[in-house]
């Protein structure tokens, strides 16, 4: 039992990626540049974590994006339950990055329409 176990010390240690523990922490603290560390340091292959904050500060540049290359088309933005969101006025990302405020132009006034991120499937301009 004792050669056994002089063995097993002397076996080298087997190097191991980051828990999931360690990829959650790195992507709560933030910034695109460690939400893409973490995404990296992923042991699965079609799990990849992303900063909300990042993600909503994304859907908002493409609104604007796409409202300045052609501002006469439209641009609505697709949920994943199928709904769509469309005479959208203005698009603001609230301040903890997980919401997106829509400013809607409606037959009966200004409205708002407030999303979560993760249910934002894409964005569109017909």
């Amino acid at each position: 039992m004792l050669l056994s176990l002089i063995l097993l010390v002397a076996q080298p240690a087997m190097p191991q990626g980051p828990g999931t523990e360690e990829v959650l922490k790195m992507a709560g603290r933030a910034t695109p540049h460690h939400a893409a560390a973490a995404a990296q340091k992923s042991t699965s292959d079609d799990t990849i974590l992303i900063n909300p904050q990042a993600r909503a500060n994304d859907w908002a540049q493409a609104y604007k994006f796409l409202t300045t290359r052609q501002a006469a088309i439209p641009v609505s933005f697709i949920l994943t339950n199928g709904q769509k969101i469309d005479n959208i006025i203005n698009v603001m990302v609230m301040s903890g990055g997980t919401l997106l405020s829509f400013e809607l132009n409606t037959p009966a006034g200004i409205k708002y329409d407030i999303v979560k991120v993760e249910d934002i499937a894409h964005i569109q301009q017909p």
